[in-house]
């Protein structure tokens, strides 16, 4: 009895030994994050199911309206369902003499360091639409996200998840949110906002703030969100270089991230658009000739999923899989202050500076994008005069935020990054778990000779 005692316990502590001394379960022999091959294939799936849903369900989520309250209590349920705690955020704020008021939906998961990586996704629409790209789209890979992430107890990084109203009101629910941030609540390492990421022609990662001289600082978010692209065999790209307002990689007005821009926190923005054509912003989103003047959002007539199903087949989908996987390894994997991502091995790149006169980048298209014709010439000045318009307002909102008096300061915390020498992250207590099970193995065998 007392041998096969001593023989079983040999046999366990070897089983220790060899879980103990294999790598970090999550990473692969590459240093990339270990996803199996069904989790994998899983990204964007339920993103789609609740992009479906809510637009399908909460048609018309402007501000205040019945749908958009509706949409905000099936929301709570959601996240509720998931675990989490969720608060809701009620605020006013004033804007041209005219009181807003909403919920943004705020919850998170604790992470080895109280730094925190917030996630943002506005959740009404514009009244006339369903809004599936803008944006259920977005709210809808948070949502998969998080429930991807509940109960994960190895983030590098606090990870906060908010859900925002009253975007399509010039971000007014975002700026309310930063306004109202108490001082322990502002360790914000970086913000990720979703919005419009499934119709557009191209996958873009925006990112930093221009300033007077032509360069962008507080890139190295967006540096590292597009290394991390290349490296998971994304198809994701900057803006080409060809609106001197936004110096690429820069598009800091206009969503959420906005007033995060504003109080000095580097932000990532996943979109998808076509900067190739139009007024060469991202308010042109496709060379589809079908779609006039390249705009789909706010447009009824294309904002719909049986226009993009007959227009683009797979493509949200592929757009919806393809951010879904790129957020998650960002968020177990950000390197706080790295231009690279954490598979990276070779010395990093300088930080990215634009030059004054900015050069075309065409990125090959599906479509073909030609110059305007005399019939779209006549088109091609009011789209440009709104967009410059709505530009405007995403400035004009930003210095309303700054003109409150209020100072905003985001404390910063750079965290070593995890990688080890041969790039391949790993867990510290597995070395001294192996050592005591290598021990307990010696000793097991000692026993049982011993024994006979």
């Amino acid at each position: 009895m007392k041998r096969s005692f001593g023989f079983i316990a040999a046999l366990i502590a070897a089983a220790v030994t060899a879980f103990c001394t294999l790598p970090a379960a999550h990473h692969d022999g590459t240093g990339l994050l270990a996803v199996d091959a069904a989790a994998d294939d899983d990204y964007g799936v339920k993103a789609l199911e609740y992009m479906e849903h809510i637009s399908q369900t909460y048609p018309g989520r402007g501000w205040n309206s019945q749908t958009n309250n509706e949409c905000c209590e099936y929301l709570k349920s959601e996240i509720a369902a998931m675990g989490y705690d969720c608060r809701a955020r009620y605020f006013e704020i004033e804007k041209n003499g005219y009181t807003y008021f909403g919920e943004n939906l705020e919850f998170e998961i604790k992470g080895e360091s109280p730094a925190v990586i917030l996630v943002g996704a506005h959740y009404d629409c514009v009244d006339n639409t369903s809004g599936p790209d803008d944006n259920a789209s977005g709210v809808g890979l948070l949502l998969e996200e998080a429930a991807r992430l509940a109960g994960a107890k190895d983030l590098p990084y606090t990870v906060r998840f908010v859900l925002f109203d009253c975007e399509e009101e010039v971000a007014l629910g975002s700026i309310a949110y930063v306004r109202d941030l108490e001082e322990h609540e502002r360790s914000i390492l970086c913000m990720i906002n979703l919005d419009s990421i499934c119709a557009g022609d191209y996958m873009y990662i925006y990112g930093g703030h221009p300033e007077a001289d032509g360069s962008v600082s507080r890139t190295w978010a967006a540096l590292q969100a597009l290394d991390a692209a290349d490296a998971l065999g994304l198809d994701m790209h900057f803006h080409p270089d060809v609106n001197a307002q936004f110096p690429t990689p820069s598009k800091h007005t206009d969503s959420d991230q906005q007033p995060f821009d504003a109080a000095g926190v580097p932000y990532i923005y996943f979109e998808a658009s076509n900067w190739n054509g139009g007024n060469h912003t991202n308010f042109y989103q496709t060379a589809d000739p079908d779609v006039v003047n390249g705009k789909m959002f706010h447009v009824p007539e294309y904002e719909n999923m049986e226009f993009y199903r007959a227009h683009f087949g797979d493509r949200i989908e592929k757009h919806l899989a393809a951010y879904g996987k790129l957020l998650d390894f960002l968020l177990r994997e950000m390197a706080a202050g790295s231009t690279v991502c954490v598979v990276r091995t070779e010395p990093q790149p300088p930080e990215y500076t634009t030059t004054e006169e900015p050069a075309t980048q065409e990125v090959t298209s599906e479509y073909t994008t030609e110059e305007v014709t005399t019939q779209e010439a006549a088109t091609e000045e009011t789209t440009a005069a709104e967009s410059a318009q709505e530009q405007s307002a995403g400035e004009t909102s930003a210095q309303d935020m700054s003109e409150t008096g209020q100072e905003y300061y985001f404390g910063r915390e750079t965290k070593a990054s995890k990688e080890t020498e041969d790039g391949v992250g790993e867990f510290p207590f597995i070395p001294v778990m192996a050592t005591a099970a290598i021990l307990l193995s010696i000793m097991a065998v000692v026993y049982v000779l011993l024994k006979k």
